[in-house]
């Protein structure tokens, strides 16, 4: 019994020292290789200034910018005191976009490093989850003691997004927020709670697909009918009746009515009641969301490269929000766009889960079809014997018809299961943005 501890002991000190190992020749690997990049970058910036430098020879003084220094490592200094506007002007636009994406990856690098290091890792460490090694330092050793889980949570909520503040998301907030990183005549309309116009606005959008619906083919109908007269003035007129339709649940019960004057009237109605209603739009509460107009593309293009994806638009008091372009109306959930961006985070996170689950719970039906299919196999267990009585006929159903319709049917319920969930996230676009 000792040696069998002993041995365990043994075992775990050793993938310990493996993880340890592991990560340090990594790690030395990597910084080796880094620094001999960094070595022979040095070496050949100052002996091939055609290659790493072609401004310095430019005859346009505007473009060419002041020679670096010779020394080995003098590149590094000036590369910190370069404004974005000289490395646009010196680098062009696609230079300068990649300077960027690397300083904000490395400041967000620095933000998480510096709680996982403050928070995040001391309690890993201390709490007992015996983990050896590296492992230690990582959230699988909190299985002992769960409390120490809301340190990850605080931090995971941290670093979530809540759009912008209701107070904040008026016109004059959100211009003097963006100061001059907006163009001038941009036109902002912050998005109020619009549940009082959704219901009447969604049932005339209803109805004005029904309505152009019949009157496309009672004009085809008329086009055809037109065109047979012509071939053959002895034909006989055709009268086309119009189609009525159902108020009842589902269109299946309730009174008949005619399409086309029924959805005239309702059409009318709703227009009516949404003017009604729109003077008090402006007293609902605020949303999440605010649209930017600009009064031309080139505008909108510019703005868009300035603060496209994730982006902190303004700094006092700061708050983050997803901004996207080029948005088409047709493809606005309007409904949506009151769901703060947490909820969203969490309906996604969720709607991932069930994603999943289903992807790996998929098996089972399919599994379970394929078995069917195969009744050689299935008629070797002995609680199913009972399928060699079956007649052949039944046999030949269950063997080659139910598994293809089976198939079929869960090929069906998949998609319509994923967008369900698309659905449920609550997202404000038909569309990935």
């Amino acid at each position: 019994m000792d040696k069998d501890i002993k041995q365990i002991g043994r075992a775990k000190e050793l993938d310990n020292n493996s993880s340890v190992s592991t990560f340090i020749s990594s790690l030395v690997f990597n910084l080796v290789i880094n620094a001999i990049f960094i070595l022979i970058f040095c070496y050949l910036r100052v002996r091939n200034k055609y290659f790493y430098s072609p401004r310095s020879f430019s005859k346009n003084k505007d473009s060419r910018p002041n020679p670096l220094p010779r020394s080995f490592f003098g590149w590094f200094k000036p590369l910190f005191k370069f404004s974005k506007n000289d490395f646009i002007k010196y680098c062009g636009t696609d230079g300068y976009m990649i300077l960027y994406i690397i300083k904000q990856n490395l400041i967000l690098f620095c933000i998480f490093s510096f709680f996982a290091i403050v928070i995040l890792i001391p309690i890993n460490v201390t709490s007992n989850g015996n983990q050896p090694g590296l492992d230690s330092l990582t959230i699988s050793n909190t299985i002992n003691d769960p409390n120490r889980l809301w340190a990850h949570l605080f931090c995971t909520i941290l670093f979530s997004f809540s759009g912008i503040p209701a107070d904040k998301n008026t016109s004059e907030q959100i211009t003097a927020e963006l100061g001059d990183r907006i163009p001038p005549g941009t036109q902002i309309f912050p998005v109020n709670d619009e549940s009082i116009l959704f219901e009447p606005y969604t049932e005339r959008n209803k109805l004005h697909l029904a309505l152009e619906s019949e009157l496309a083919r009672i004009a085809r109908l008329e086009k055809k009918s037109q065109i047979a007269k012509e071939k053959n003035p002895k034909a006989k007129n055709v009268v086309i009746k119009r189609k009525q339709m159902k108020l009842g649940f589902l269109g299946l019960f309730g009174k008949k009515v005619d399409i086309i004057e029924h959805a005239t009237s309702k059409i009318v109605s709703h227009n009516t009641l949404i003017d009604e209603k729109k003077p008090e739009y402006d007293s609902q509460p605020k949303t999440l969301s605010a649209f930017l107009v600009f009064k031309t593309v080139q505008q909108a293009h510019i703005f868009a490269n300035r603060n496209s994806g994730l982006k902190n638009i303004v700094t006092k008091p700061s708050f983050l929000t997803v901004s996207i372009e080029d948005v088409d109306q047709n493809d606005i959930v309007w409904h949506n766009l009151a769901v703060p961006q947490f909820t969203q985070h969490i309906r996604k996170l969720i709607s991932y889960a069930i994603s999943l689950a289903v992807i790996l719970l998929w098996i089972i039906p399919t599994g379970f079809v394929s078995l069917v299919a195969n009744f050689d196999t299935l008629a070797s267990f002995s609680a199913f014997k009972w399928v060699n009585d079956l007649p052949t006929s039944v046999k030949g159903i269950l063997k080659g018809l139910i598994p293809a319709i089976a198939l079929v049917i869960l090929t069906i319920i998949v998609p319509i299961i994923f967008r369900m969930l698309i659905r449920f996230e609550k997202g404000p676009l038909t569309r990935s943005p």
